[in-house]
């Protein structure tokens, strides 16, 4: 319904042209995230013409809080709604709420309506920041539409599904759910996206009806897989030697870690594991050895090529990362890659850790999951990713 076309364009190369002509879904269009200043008021301009009797088609300021969540009320303006116009100037105003870090613009033909428009030339302006303390206006903002939209990267053909890979889930200290895990989880919910989360097995231990509540809770939408990211997590020197928890110990302990993990999964979340990564992505033969006695792991996040211990590996692309570096969301370098290294491809399997975000990393792996979503690649968990591998 939404291409880009250099017949659709006001001025300059390529404009964004809309052809509704479905009576139950309407387009849908996002640009990039910008940040956003509580309190601050917001100007958008566009240029946009009907290009046949059509009905309305809307273009709102979305603003998002911290979490990830849209805003109420989002400032809307329709389009014209009449027969073929000429290119006029629109613009709309918007105020950020006290909890706005983001400000973004979405352009959707409504759903039962039809009709043709093209739109062009968009610009944001941040008024109070251009007012203060001068006397010229800064020169206004142009709104970096997502890459589907003005500036479409050469995304792959097919489009290489993707799998976010989430290490490290445990409880709090008293039992409960982690404010940053469960900003994530509200936000895969909400947009309804499909997460992929590591859990460290000894948070299972112990009563926490909160916590294992929260994880069926979430395992029963079917957006959710969690799978087996180590019972301890840990790691230490002997001598000289790094060791770690399925790199260096013997056979009988490693075995011991699954075995209890597994039972701990049974026991409190009603399922056994069915993929494995291991702590810091390290293993052994020893670890090759443990996995294929487990009959329930079917899938092996960045495992051994040399030993895939009969299971379907996921490997590791280090340049395609939602982390880049370690802990750090980077969006930009995540979008390069994703373009890049996609020849020959059935799924990326990309890692972050969502408990060392603070606002301006959750900021940013939110730009990932809008590039995500916006260019409709899929996101899907292990096991799916896997079942496609193998066909």
């Amino acid at each position: 319904m939404s291409t880009v076309l250099p017949a659709a364009a006001h001025q300059g190369n390529f404009g964004l042209r809309i052809l509704d002509t479905d009576t139950v879904n309407g387009s849908s269009v996002e640009s990039v995230s910008l940040p956003a200043v509580p309190g601050h008021h917001y100007r958008v301009t566009f240029q946009v013409r009907s290009l046949e009797k059509s009905n309305a088609c809307g273009v709102y300021v979305r603003l998002r809080n911290a979490s990830g969540k849209f805003l109420p009320n989002a400032p809307t303006i329709s389009v014209p709604s009449q027969a073929v116009s000429a290119w006029e100037q629109v613009t709309l105003d918007a105020l950020a709420p006290s909890d706005a870090v983001a400000v973004s613009l979405w352009i959707h033909s409504y759903g039962k309506t039809t009709g043709s428009w093209d739109l062009d030339d968009f610009t944001l302006v941040d008024l109070d920041a251009t007012s203060a303390g001068t006397t010229t206006p800064a020169a206004p903002t142009t709104v970096a539409a997502s890459p589907s939209v003005s500036t479409p990267p050469a995304l792959p053909s097919p489009l290489v599904p993707v799998v976010l890979k989430l290490d490290d889930l445990i409880s709090t200290p008293t039992g409960g759910i982690p404010e940053r895990w469960k900003r994530i989880a509200d936000l895969a919910v909400e947009r309804k996206i499909k997460l992929s989360i590591g859990i460290i097995a000894n948070s299972l231990e112990g009563e926490k009806p909160a916590y294992f509540a929260w994880i069926k809770q979430l395992q029963a939408t079917g957006l959710f897989e969690f799978w087996f990211h180590g019972y301890d997590h840990k790691a230490w020197k002997e001598g000289d030697r790094n060791v770690s928890e399925f790199q260096g110990p013997p056979y009988e302990q490693q075995k011991d870690h699954f075995v209890r993990s597994q039972a701990l999964a049974r026991e409190k979340l009603g399922f056994a594991f069915k993929t494995f990564g291991s702590p810091f992505n390290v293993s052994d033969a020893n670890t090759a050895r443990v996995l294929a006695e487990d009959n329930d792991i079917k899938v092996w996040l960045y495992g051994e090529r040399a030993n895939p211990a009969g299971k379907t590996l996921l490997d590791r692309v280090g340049a395609v990362s939602i982390e880049q570096p370690l802990f750090v969301p980077n969006s930009a370098k995540f979008i390069e890659g994703y373009t890049k290294y996609a020849a020959g491809r059935t799924a990326y399997t990309i890692q972050g850790h969502p408990a060392q975000w603070d606002d301006a990393r959750w900021a940013e792996f939110v730009r990932i999951i809008d590039f995500l979503v916006q260019n409709h690649i899929p996101i899907v968990t292990p096991v799916e990713a896997a079942s496609a591998q193998q066909h």
